[in-house]
């Protein structure tokens, strides 16, 4: 199942990666699959029973999933461009806080009820408010 297309990233740095036709994006892609089933289950909801497409906040999640694997699997690599490594040390930091930040905000109903069927009380997770 694929939760998010390559066509959803819209990080410009990441989106290069996509553009470039980068030999990984199916393996982010399948991480990012991997990552959504996984929080899925934390949450006591089957693989299964996932509604697609998905809730527009775990859609937020798995796009900014995508991108702290791009930029984990850049900044680890052997590049003598220090300005470059920098960039994405920075952009990886960033998206480490951001999946936090979404992750707590998911709830279990996100992942098998319609956005339009959500009860206010099933809106929120974490302490934030989501608005539909």
């Amino acid at each position: 199942m694929s939760y998010i297309l390559s066509t959803d990233i819209t990080d410009s740095q990441a989106k290069a990666f996509v553009t470039a036709s980068d030999s990984r994006v199916t393996t982010w892609l399948t991480r990012v699959d991997g990552e959504i089933e996984s929080i899925a289950q934390e949450k006591n909801v089957l693989a299964a029973d996932i509604i697609t497409p998905v809730h527009s906040k775990i859609k937020e999640y798995a796009m900014a999933y995508f991108c702290f694997q791009v930029f984990q699997d850049v900044f680890t690599t052997n590049n003598v461009e220090t300005p470059e490594i920098e960039k994405y040390r920075l952009k990886l930091d960033w998206y480490s806080n951001r999946c936090t930040q979404l992750k707590a905000q998911l709830t279990p109903e996100m992942f098998y009820i319609a956005s339009a069927n959500l009860a206010a009380n099933n809106r929120s997770g974490g302490g934030y408010l989501w608005r539909g």
